[in-house]
Order: C-alpha cells, then sequence, then structure tokens
C-alpha cells in the first residue's frame, strides 16, 4: 500500500475520479489500535499502519469514492459516527452466493478444510530466521506442510 501511495503521488491524480475497493473492510483497514487509544489516549498511540495509509491514500485521490466489501458488517457498522470510514449506506445480500467459503466451513470444529498448527513450530521457524531452505536443507514444520496442503487443494478445488 506504501508503493501505491507512491505511485499516486507521482502521477498527481488528486482531482481525478476514483473508485477505491477495500475487499477485507472488517479487517486490518479498521483502526485496530483504536481500543488501546481508548485506554492510553489518542497521543500516546499512533493509529494502525495500514487504517493511516488507507487515510493517506484517500487524500491523495480526493475525488474517491470508498467502497468496503466484506463478509461481515457488522464491524463496520459499529464504528464510532466520527470514524472515516464509517460507512454513510450499507447494503447487504440476504444470502452468500454459491461459491462462498467462509468461516462455517474453515473453523468448525474437526473441519476438513483446516487444521491446526502447532505453537511449537513457531520456534522452529524462528531458528530458520526467514530462511525456508537454510543452508540446502529443508526444514518445513509437519504442521505447515499440512495447511499448505490444505491451501493448495482448497484452492484446486475452488478452481474446478
Amino acid at each position: 500500500m506504501d508503493n501505491l501511495l507512491k505511485v499516486l503521488k507521482a502521477a498527481k491524480i488528486k482531482g481525478v475520479p476514483t473508485l477505491i475497493f477495500d475487499d477485507e473492510a472488517d479487517n486490518a483497514s479498521l483502526n485496530t489500535n483504536e481500543s488501546k487509544q481508548a485506554k492510553k489516549g489518542k497521543d500516546a498511540i499512533d493509529d494502525s499502519k495500514i487504517f493511516e495509509t488507507i487515510g493517506k491514500i484517500r487524500q491523495e485521490v480526493a475525488n474517491h469514492i470508498y467502497i468496503q466489501i466484506t463478509a461481515t458488517p457488522q464491524s463496520l457498522s459499529l464504528q464510532k459516527l466520527s470514524q472515516p470510514c464509517k460507512p454513510q449506506f450499507c447494503a447487504a445480500l440476504p444470502e452468500p452466493g454459491d461459491s462462498y467459503m467462509g468461516g462455517e466451513l474453515f473453523f468448525a470444529e474437526k473441519s476438513n478444510y483446516s487444521c491446526i498448527v502447532d505453537a511449537g513450530e513457531i520456534n522452529e521457524l524462528k531458528k530458520q530466521k526467514g530462511a525456508i531452505n537454510p543452508g540446502n536443507k529443508w526444514i518445513i514444520p509437519e504442521g505447515l506442510r499440512l495447511a499448505l496442503c490444505c491451501f493448495f487443494l482448497g484452492s484446486i478445488y475452488k478452481m474446478l
């Protein structure tokens, strides 16, 4: 998003009518630091990075419409009235589309579409300092391998 902001500034398109689509509007684009700011003060805690960057992008293309898309619109509607990303109106579909794969599918107990990765594997990955193949020695923890297999199979199933 920082690179997008640089391109927009270089292009000098402040007055160009623009549509901005936020496809995960219920997640990172909200100010995820708001509860911390409520406790410690807005001056003590900065706005979250993505929220701040979206604000800068919206300022850079001042003539825009900001469309938020999410499967969980309640997070948008529950924002303070003073929030710059609070929707002016909300339209919801009564039922998800045929190809929607949501939380019920992935996070149901004993789901065949997700696997739990053991927290101990995080330490294994940290030891590698970001390298998947340190010193030509493939070290991919079992949980990560299963999670990747699950992702790839799910993607193939979705494509078919």
